[in-house]
């Protein structure tokens, strides 16, 4: 009886061919005496059989039949076999597996990967990772376990990975992809930013605004400060707002430190804050800057003296605190015309604008409120009489101009000069009245007196009288000056004095 095998080196279960020298009967599977494997079917009959063999662990294999296993057809036991060997060796197709770990998620510069594979691997190296936002450093390491230090390229999440395919173990298998790691590393905290506003003027005794600019480039809320305010004057911190009434009896400047903290950093800047006398006029218009394009919805950007209104911004703004679009302005103040004539304004604006003299709408180029052009309207001014003007402008976007001419008979064409413009109504100077010679009048005649002035600032003058002959029927008309009486009895009577 021979045992055979069509190879000495398997890699799986193999076949082992069972030759007798004649039939037998009686032969099974637990006939077979095996090292490191197992018989999984037996077939065949007669004098030829076929063992099916499952190796166990990769190495030796061993299969023999002993004696008297099987009887042949005339009673008589098989002779045992020799001993079959067979060398096993195991097939690898199984891809390694790869998990990337670090220390921690958020981080504060560069940071190490661990790759750590489930059997060695060969073939790793820095262009294999898949990194967003960042690079990684040549690998250390060998067979199941490598590190690499990945350098973030900027702020922000950093991932890592190692794609499928990227190393091999020693079949030849490839690996499977690795888990994404997500590294953030967050941007330190960065100081506000403010706006130095400027020169400011202000004037004594009258309301003032001025809202602080700044702001934040991590977006955090900030709460405002200031110190050195003219008195009179508070600041809502969490607004930025600067408003109240200015003393009258604050000082002429005032050196005024603002600043804006996160709750962390902060940042401050100084400027000059001016205040003038309430009663003297300051030549120029009050100009108050709106964010907006509805001047007054709001708490002003900025309040200023312009000299005149005579400006050509272009692309940028007005002041640094004021947006380069959207925004508006309101110029308030007193207009003073050198003859008394009809002047003609002209006013070319980019964008919206309208104007009101004397407390009368005298142009009106508002909407749309991209409407831009040359105004002009004409309006009959007396000579040196002081009238109120107000002029609204709104800029909604590209360029940003506005000019206000002027002319008449005998004004030639310019720009109203900061000569016209005063930001506060000329000091009131008193009525001149003309001195009257002595009034004789007869007792019980009617008598009538004229009194003469004039006022110096062209206001109407409203009349009064002291100390007339204490006689009834006398009548004193405020508005036309004229002073009626009627005498009772007769003759001359001595005159009495009296005021006007």
């Amino acid at each position: 009886m021979i045992l055979s095998t069509a190879s000495s080196n398997v890699t799986g279960p193999f076949d082992v061919a069972v030759s007798f020298t004649a039939t037998v009967t009686g032969l099974s599977s637990a006939d077979f005496i095996l090292g490191n494997g197992s018989v999984s079917s037996l077939a065949g009959s007669g004098a030829s059989y076929t063992a099916r063999i499952n190796p166990g662990t990769p190495g030796q294999v061993t299969v023999s039949l002993p004696a008297n296993a099987a009887i042949s057809g005339g009673g008589l036991g098989n002779t045992a076999s020799t001993v079959l060997p067979v060398t096993y060796t195991q097939i690898d197709n199984t891809p390694p597996t790869v998990i990337l770990t670090t220390p921690s998620l958020t981080v504060s510069g560069s940071f190490t990967v661990t790759a750590t594979f489930s059997e060695s691997v060969t073939g790793l190296n820095s262009g294999e990772f898949a990194i967003t936002n960042g690079n990684a450093s040549t690998p250390s390491g060998s067979g199941t376990s490598y590190s690499v230090v990945v350098t973030p390229a900027s702020y922000g999440t950093t991932t890592v990975q190692l794609p499928a395919g990227s190393v091999s173990d020693p079949s030849g298998n490839t690996n499977t992809a690795s888990n994404t790691l997500s590294i953030s590393w967050p941007q330190p905290n960065r100081a506000p930013v403010i706006n130095n506003p400027g020169t400011v003027t202000s004037m004594r005794g009258a309301a003032a605004n001025l809202t602080l600019q700044g702001s934040d480039p991590d977006g955090q809320t900030l709460v405002w400060s200031a110190s050195g305010l003219p008195p009179g004057l508070t600041l809502t911190t969490s607004t930025g707002l600067i408003s109240g009434t200015v003393s009258a009896s604050a000082a002429s400047s005032y050196v005024v430190t603002i600043g804006a903290s996160d709750g962390a950093l902060s940042a401050s800047t100084s400027f000059t804050w001016n205040t003038t006398a309430a009663t003297t006029p300051v030549n120029g218009l009050r100009g108050e800057y709106y964010l907006g394009l509805v001047p007054g919805a709001s708490a002003p950007l900025l309040v200023r003296t312009d000299a005149q209104i005579d400006f050509d911004w272009g692309s940028g703004s007005p002041a640094p605190q004021v947006p380069i679009d959207d925004f508006s302005v309101r110029w308030t103040g007193f207009l003073t015309a050198p003859y008394s004539e009809t002047y003609t304004f002209t006013v070319p604006s980019d964008n919206g604008v309208r104007i009101w003299i004397n407390n009368q709408l005298v142009l009106d180029k508002w909407l749309p409120i991209d409407i831009s052009g040359w105004h002009s309207f004409t309006i009959p001014l007396t000579g040196n009489q002081t009238v109120p003007i107000k002029v609204e402008y709104a800029e909604a976007g590209g360029g940003a101009n506005i000019t206000c001419y002027w002319y008449s008979n005998t004004q030639p064409w310019e720009a109203v000069s900061t000569s016209r413009f005063t930001n506060a109504p000329a000091v009131n100077r008193p009525p001149v009245l003309t001195a009257q010679v002595q009034q004789s009048s007869l007792r019980g005649r009617a008598a009538t007196l004229q009194a003469v002035g004039s006022d110096p600032d062209s206001n109407l003058l409203t009349w009064s009288a002291t100390g007339l002959p204490r006689r009834a029927g006398h009548q004193l008309h405020h508005r036309t000056y004229l002073r009626n009486h009627h005498h009772h009895g007769s003759g001359i009577q001595q005159c009495d004095p009296f005021s006007v």
